[in-house]
């Protein structure tokens, strides 16, 4: 959290990634994937402290210092942010990998023994190394004709075998879906806009901000052609609920407030169409995450977990706890529920994936709206860290909302 205790900081983080990767069995990919969501975390957090986004909120450390002031320990130091050109500002971030490399890399230099084994391999069991392990064949078989499956002909067993193998062409059904799903976000989106203007937004939104939902449109058009039209309508009437409730609770508690009129129709309808894109995004960095062998099920609930203690400790730093209602609490309580059930029945890379992706763009609209002048909050701070990482809570409570009722949002994505 500055450019004095980072770099020890990264180091020691770099060393316990070699040790701690090593006892758990993790790849090397892996492990690069930490260490660099890592680094990302560390620089964000450093950026928002040195533009003073965010308030500087740790208890001890601040004290009364703001985050540029902390960045760069001016009390101890005597140097302020203007006393530093931008340039080398970029470079000392540039330098937070090769920390976290240089840690990794002396552990491993440290911990390197050579080790000889009494087990006895002929030149053919070295040659055939590796080779072994086939990869996996995926396939299906369809016999014919089959009443359960409605299959009659070839041509239908045909169709049925490429539609399981996932390679099945445009089709008048899929056309159909994708068509009734876009009408759903036209309509939303038209709803949206009308809101949109008549509340007054439009005449004060910065051009970020209309960018950033124009975006948002496009991309839940794109990913809502893929979704299923059931797992669509229930997702949209969820969020569009959850986004009501929220926003009703939390503004009568002032914690933060809408320049527009009190109806809060606009955030409301507005809300899913945020929401499908992180379910989408989601979808494919958890491929990434696959890729890198960053998964499976045996830490699956490490991500949501470390969001929940990190919501906690800024909704209680940033001093929206004393403002918090018991309707509040209770809310959030329960979104801390509904997203660890959901979290327990998915997987590592997919859990990991939905609370980048919550925090990351939820975060970046909050900003934008903030700076436009649309939303505003108690301590009038820029951006408050709670409310990014209170975006992994809803989403992860949509999520669970929406398993309970049979459908999971992880496979919704075709």
């Amino acid at each position: 959290m500055s450019f004095l205790l980072d770099p020890p900081v990264l180091i020691i983080i770099g060393a316990l990634l070699y040790l701690l990767g090593n006892r758990l069995g993790l790849e090397s990919l892996a492990k690069m994937t930490i260490g660099l969501l890592v680094v990302v975390i560390f620089i964000i957090f450093g950026i928002f402290l040195y533009f003073d986004i965010f308030r500087c909120v740790f208890p001890i450390i601040c004290s009364s210092s703001s985050g540029s002031e902390l960045m760069f320990h001016s009390d101890i130091t005597g140097i302020y942010k203007q006393d530093v050109p931008l340039i080398v500002v970029a470079f000392l971030f540039a330098l937070y990998p090769l920390f976290i490399y240089f840690g990794y890399v002396t552990a491993f230099v440290m911990s390197k023994r050579r080790r000889l084994s009494n087990e006895l391999f002929s030149f053919k069991d070295l040659k055939n190394r590796g080779k072994d392990r086939q990869a996996e064949s995926k396939y299906e078989v369809v016999r014919y004709p089959e009443v359960n499956r409605e299959i009659q002909n070839k041509h239908q067993a045909v169709t049925h075998d490429i539609d399981a193998l996932g390679k099945m062409g445009a089709t008048s059904e899929i056309k159909s879906r994708k068509l009734t799903n876009l009408f759903f976000i036209l309509v939303l989106t038209i709803i949206m806009l009308l809101f949109y203007v008549m509340e007054g937004y439009l005449a004060i939104s910065s051009i970020y901000f209309m960018l950033g939902l124009v975006s948002a449109i496009i991309f839940a058009a794109l990913f809502a052609t893929r979704m299923r039209t059931k797992d669509l309508i229930v997702l949209l009437i969820i969020s569009i609920s959850m986004a009501y409730l929220v926003d009703h609770l939390a503004s009568n508690a002032g914690m933060w407030q809408y320049n527009g009129p009190p109806q809060l129709l606009f955030p409301t309808f507005s809300f899913p169409l945020f929401v499908i894109p992180v379910i989408g995004f989601s979808h494919f960095l958890s491929r990434v995450f696959v890729y890198v062998e960053l998964s499976g099920k045996r830490f699956r609930n490490v991500p949501f977990v470390i969001v929940l203690f990190a919501f906690a400790a800024f909704f209680y730093m940033e001093g929206y706890l004393a403002l918090a209602t018991v309707p509040v609490l209770a809310m959030y309580a329960a979104f801390a529920l509904l997203g660890l059930f959901y979290n327990n029945g998915q997987v590592l890379e997919y859990n990991l994936a939905l609370a980048i992706v919550a925090a990351g763009l939820g975060g970046t609209m909050e900003l934008v709206g903030i700076s436009s002048g649309l939303w505003s909050f108690a301590f009038g701070e820029a951006l408050p860290m709670f409310i990014s990482l209170a975006w992994v809570l809803n989403i992860g409570a949509i999520c669970g909302i929406t398993r309970i009722f049979g459908i999971n949002l992880k496979d919704s994505i075709l």
